[in-house]
């Protein structure tokens, strides 16, 4: 993860990082935070049907300014 967000601020130039999981894949959401992801917000994904297990979903970002030391 933490190589995946180099490249994407080094490589990439991006400003952001967006990151989506299924609310229920609490593993994946503990990463988001332990690479210093930030809580964006809850929200059903239109591709799934609503009553999925998938659903909701949560949505994480981070920007490059927060990754600078």
């Amino acid at each position: 993860a933490e190589a995946s967000l180099k490249y994407a601020f080094e490589k990439l130039e991006l400003d952001e990082v967006l990151c989506l999981a299924p609310k229920v894949n609490t593993p994946s959401i503990a990463l988001m935070e332990r690479i210093g992801m930030t809580y964006v917000k809850d929200f059903i994904h239109t591709r799934l049907p609503e009553e999925s297990v998938l659903n909701p979903c949560v949505l994480y970002r981070i920007k490059r300014k927060q990754t600078i030391a």
